[in-house]
């Protein structure tokens, strides 16, 4: 970004006199802030916005191109901090962290930065976000995360008017839209950080919204192997419904049939449910295993596409860490759902 100077209206312009839109964005964000004049700040004694990487991440090609047209053209822009004010004499930006790592890549020593002042802890945090959002594009993911971070400050600070509201205010979408992003992130973690990418047909997804634990780890199962099936084909919303309405239909079971193997299952105490569930892993882990063989030592590769989506649930199930640590009850419905796949699995010829 080039040093601001000011045109007749008081709106900030670059050298080539057109609208700043950065250090306009940072005075609409801040309208109470006071900018210092660029000054040179060492690179070392620049930190991160804490939750920077978490919320919108780096992307080492983007880094790297930023790096190159640096040492290409030179470096002409500047980054937005503010001083910390524990007197450490370091700084936290607001503005420019894969700037400043594309520096670092150079070799620069000094940063040239706008030193913001007169702003609250909330007025920073706003103008990181809008500003990181005015300057990188956004996947549904990245919103989610987003609307994460504001929901996080929105108690924090004790603000008010609805937690929704405000996240739709800041974001400028509508309150639905604020909530499919939330129903992301209830999602186990490597299913929501598909939606990362721009082609992952994630509105799709969202039909899987009333899905419980168990369900969603089966579908993040089901998704891990058709990453394996079908390494080099793209996930449609097709597929990805069919998934969906696959796991919804072979995860059905009476949950009264669960109760009355409570007893079976629950053991005497702890230490019992622990010893049953080591015991049945291991049970169904060998004949998971046997099949495997079968498969002449593919990734399960079955024709019977039924069959297939029993033994990925088998899978999902075995590889669960709440099978393993869950209450009795999460325990009793995860070996429930195993002996039904297996008997399911036992009916078919040659399994």
């Amino acid at each position: 970004m080039s040093p601001s100077i000011f045109d007749n209206t008081g709106k900030p312009t670059n050298r080539s006199g057109k609208a700043n839109i950065s250090m306009l964005a940072t005075m609409n964000a801040a309208p109470s802030a006071k900018v210092d004049a660029i000054v040179q700040i060492p690179i070392d004694k620049l930190d991160d916005m804490p939750d920077n990487e978490e919320v919108f991440g780096y992307k080492d090609e983007d880094i790297q191109a930023i790096a190159d047209e640096i040492k290409s053209n030179g470096f002409h822009g500047s980054i937005e901090v503010v001083r910390s004010q524990d007197g450490s004499g370091r700084y936290t930006i607001v503005s420019g962290h894969q700037r400043k790592r594309a520096l670092e890549m150079t070799g620069a020593k000094e940063v040239p930065c706008h030193v913001l002042k007169d702003m609250s802890e909330l007025q920073i945090r706003d103008l990181w976000r809008s500003e990181n959002t005015l300057h990188r594009k956004q996947t549904p993911y990245r919103y989610a995360l987003l609307v994460k971070s504001y929901d996080e400050d929105y108690a924090k600070y004790d603000l008010r008017g609805g937690k929704t509201n405000y996240c739709a205010e800041k974001l400028h979408v509508g309150a639905t839209q604020v909530k499919r992003y939330r129903t992301l992130l209830s999602f186990p973690k490597d299913v929501a950080e598909r939606c990362d990418s721009e082609a992952f047909p994630y509105t799709t997804l969202l039909q899987a919204k009333d899905f419980d634990d168990r369900q969603k780890s089966l579908l993040s199962a089901a998704l891990r192997q058709r990453d394996i099936d079908h390494p080099n084909y793209c996930l449609t919303s097709e597929d990805l419904r069919r998934i969906i309405d696959q796991v919804r239909e072979d995860s059905k079971y009476d949950d009264s049939e669960v109760d009355e193997k409570y007893e079976v299952h629950s053991g005497e105490s702890s230490d019992g449910v622990k010893e049953y569930t080591k015991a049945q892993t291991a049970t169904y882990k060998q004949y998971y295993q046997e099949i495997s063989d079968q498969a002449d030592d593919r990734k399960i590769e079955i024709i019977d596409q039924k069959l297939q989506d029993l033994v990925d649930q088998m899978y999902a199930l075995i590889n669960d860490g709440r099978f393993l640590t869950g209450n009795r009850i999460s325990i009793n419905k995860s070996i429930y759902g195993l002996e039904r796949i297996v008997k399911a699995l036992k009916t078919k010829d040659g399994y």
